[in-house]
């Protein structure tokens, strides 16, 4: 069951799952962005945004070990992590998948520690 909770929070999370550590959440962006420089652990150079970017929802999904699967008759997209969310694609499936693996890092961020 996905809980509802801000943007904020939901990007928060799944920042977690995928262990970036030194990012913030910066609202004008809707990104998480570096806080500091140097951080070593889930480097990203720019904005960090699963939702938006591809490559960083596949970083994402390789992080938190999210595994994605589309449908058989591509009514659904499926990400498999703490939980398994299914997303319907409409007509985007790429924003489809992104939005599947970003709500399953979600999930698993909300059941870490």
């Amino acid at each position: 069951c996905f809980v509802m909770t801000t943007y904020r929070e939901q990007m928060e999370l799944a920042a977690k799952a995928a262990g970036l550590v030194g990012y913030r959440y910066v609202p004008e962006c809707e990104a998480m962005m570096r806080d500091r420089p140097g951080s070593s652990l889930g480097y990203w150079p720019g904005p960090w945004n699963p939702r938006a970017d591809s490559g960083d929802a596949l970083r994402l999904a390789v992080r938190a070990g999210i595994w994605v699967h589309p449908g058989e008759h591509d009514e659904y997209v499926e990400a498999v992590g703490v939980s398994t969310v299914y997303v319907p694609p409409g007509n985007d499936r790429e924003a489809a998948t992104r939005l599947a693996i970003f709500r399953a890092a979600v999930e698993i961020g909300r059941s870490m520690p």
